[in-house]
């Protein structure tokens, strides 16, 4: 459900995995019933994962269907989670994006914050259903893997201009694929709704 409020945009983090295709885990559309959402940032792993951040400007107040079109069938499935801002650029909304990929326990995305008071939103997929990850201590957890789910989702209010990072750490190593972005405030100053 989309709440009222000045300068809306709609953040979706998708994760996918496919066996045998690896690009079927690029999805080919988002949509929240008839708007489109923009890819902000997509990244393969290793082998048979990816993640993307996906945007809607101004999506209509009220509630529908958010669909995640895979480019083809996912052998490995299929998850996304949604997060709603008010305060957001609507000309500029992202930033700066960036992403990760790697083999290890130490889960990690970083980008050159270019706005000040930007909000970082990144997602995470990895491959080991038995594994716990936690997100570090500054971000807000908004999804979280679980045993047979590989999806996590979390974000970081008001961060000053440079370098900043979004981080993860498992407790076994992984193959993992992390992407991260940088919502722009608009004067107004940018809110979780």
């Amino acid at each position: 459900t989309i709440a009222s409020g000045n300068d809306r945009v709609l953040v979706v983090c998708v994760r996918a995995r496919d066996f045998a295709t690896q690009a079927n885990t690029r999805p080919s559309s988002v949509t929240f019933g008839a708007q489109s959402f923009t890819e902000a940032v997509y990244q393969a792993g290793a082998s048979t994962l990816g993640v993307s951040i996906w945007y809607l400007v101004a999506p209509t107040v009220g509630t529908d269907t958010i669909t995640v079109t895979p480019a083809a069938a996912c052998s490995g499935g299929l998850r996304g989670s949604a997060t709603s801002f008010t305060g957001v650029d609507q000309s500029t909304p992202i930033d700066v994006s960036g992403s990760a990929t790697d083999v290890s326990t130490a889960i990690s995305a970083s980008v050159t914050v270019v706005t000040d008071q930007a909000w970082l939103i990144d997602s995470i997929a990895h491959t080991d259903t038995d594994t716990d990850v936690s997100q570090d201590g500054s971000q807000t957890l908004r999804d979280k893997p679980s045993n047979g789910d590989t999806l996590g989702h979390s974000d970081k209010s008001a961060v000053s201009t440079g370098s900043q990072a979004m981080a993860w750490t498992a407790t076994n190593s992984l193959e993992w694929a992390s992407t991260v972005i940088a919502l722009r405030p608009a004067s107004s100053g940018l809110v979780l709704t």
